[in-house]
Parts: C-alpha cells; sequence; structure tokens
C-alpha cells in the first residue's frame, strides 16, 4: 500500500458515504429489528431464539445485498463515465488503483459489520456476537471480492448482480445440496444420478463453504467456538488471494 493506493480508498469510502449508505444501512438495520420483532410475536415458544434467527439472518442476507449493490454501482460508473480512463491516464498503476479500491470498500464493510453486530447485541451475547462479526465480515469480504472480479469483466450490471447473488446462495447451499444427493434414499445407479453428484461435488470443491460462516445457532445457543474462526480465516485467505489474482489479470489484459 503506497499514498496513491490510501487515497484512492479514502476518497472511495467518502464517496460511497455521501451515497447515502447511512440510511442504506439504517433501513436495513431497522427492516432486520422488526423481522425480529415479528418474529418474536410469531413464536409460541423459544421467542427470543426465534427473534435472534430472524435478525441474524436479515442482516446477513441485507448486508450481502448492500455490499454487492455498493461495488457494483460505484464500479460500474467509472467505467462508464471515463473516470478510471483519466485515472490510469496519471502515474497510476492498475493494482495500485485496484488495491485503493479494496481497501476502500473493505472499511465501508467494517463500519456495516460494526452497526450490525452492535444490532444482535439486543438479543445475543457479547462474545458470541463479537465472533459472529468476525465472521460477517470475512464473508462479506468475499463478495467484495468476486464483485469486483465480475464487474471489472463484464459490463452489464445487472448481469453482475445475478451472477454475485447467484454465486453467494450457492455457496451457502451447496453442502446442502450434496447432502441431499447422497441420501440414501435418493441414491442410484443411473447415469444421471451419478452425473448429478459428479457436478455437485465439483462445484462444492471450488466454491468457498459459506455455510459455516456466520452462523445463527451461534447467538441462538451460544456454542461459539473461537477456533471455527481458524478454518473461516484460513478459507478466506485462500479463495480472496484467488479472487484478487484473477481480477488482476483481467484488469492488466484490457485495453482501457
Amino acid at each position: 500500500m503506497n499514498n496513491i493506493s490510501i487515497s484512492i480508498a479514502k476518497y472511495t469510502a467518502l464517496e460511497v458515504v455521501h451515497n447515502r449508505l447511512l440510511w442504506i444501512v439504517a433501513m436495513g438495520a431497522g427492516a432486520a429489528i422488526g423481522a425480529g420483532f415479528f418474529g418474536y410475536a410469531l413464536a409460541i415458544t423459544e421467542s427470543q431464539e426465534t427473534q435472534t434467527a430472524f435478525m441474524s439472518y436479515m442482516l446477513r442476507l441485507g448486508s450481502m445485498f448492500i455490499v454487492c449493490l455498493i461495488v457494483v454501482n460505484t464500479m460500474s460508473r467509472e467505467l462508464n463515465d471515463k473516470s478510471l480512463d483519466m485515472l490510469l491516464s496519471l502515474a497510476i498503476t492498475r493494482s495500485t488503483y485496484y488495491f485503493g479500491k479494496l481497501v476502500g470498500f473493505s472499511s465501508i464493510i467494517f463500519f456495516i459489520v460494526v452497526i450490525y453486530g452492535t444490532c444482535m447485541l439486543i438479543t445475543a451475547e457479547l462474545q458470541d456476537v463479537f465472533i459472529w462479526s468476525v465472521s460477517l465480515f470475512c464473508e462479506l469480504f468475499l463478495v467484495l471480492c468476486f464483485s469486483l472480479l465480475c464487474v471489472l469483466s463484464l459490463k452489464q450490471v445487472p448481469m453482475v448482480i445475478i451472477i454475485v447473488v447467484a454465486f453467494y446462495l450457492l455457496s451457502r447451499s451447496i453442502n446442502a445440496a450434496v447432502l441431499m444427493m447422497n441420501n440414501s434414499l435418493l441414491n442410484t445407479d443411473s447415469f444421471a444420478n451419478t452425473l448429478m453428484m459428479n457436478m455437485l461435488h465439483g462445484i462444492s470443491f471450488l466454491l468457498p463453504d459459506l455455510s459455516g460462516f456466520t452462523r445463527s445457532d451461534w447467538l441462538i445457543y451460544n456454542n461459539t467456538q473461537w477456533n471455527e474462526l481458524g478454518s473461516i480465516a484460513l478459507q478466506t485467505l485462500i479463495y480472496s488471494v484467488l479472487l484478487i489474482s484473477a481480477s488482476l489479470i483481467d484488469f492488466y489484459r484490457k485495453n482501457i
């Protein structure tokens, strides 16, 4: 990181804040808290646990959409109004620009995680919320890296958003799909079933296991373990390095 990257990161964060980030984050937090109280009123037993589950799910999903839309909207605007061309015409390398953007968006993610982690203190313990928040930051950082890769590679904004959301949902559910296919009741020797199982195993090998990130049961049953952050950090490191490398390779080969 040099001074130019720090300046790019600073102005990226300021631009996002000036584009009513606070209102978006506040509306997401308000919707999650409202959903939590709705679950609390709806549940016959374990009302607080239901409230915690509703809130954590809404905050996790909402933060993913916020990060995706912020990154895609900011980057696509710079690509369309030729701001990126102007910056790269100066004595700025593409890696300097990229890492400046990455750090700037990461600071926004940190802000979102702090706000949403504070919201979870309404129903959960501090230690559980801290581990949940660290895991949420890692999860959103992977979404950030993948969003940057897609927005630098593709020009259609709706397509980028669809791909990022699909990547997230598939990463959250691929292990459940594999377990369902491995169920003895569904297990047959047909060619189609074998092909489907091999495809699912291949996809699960390529994607991060986001089902182990930011789990609601940590907050509901107070069963968080510090060592669980180790596997989360390792997955985040491996996949973020791969995504950042792919983004830089594609970024450098483009004629801008």
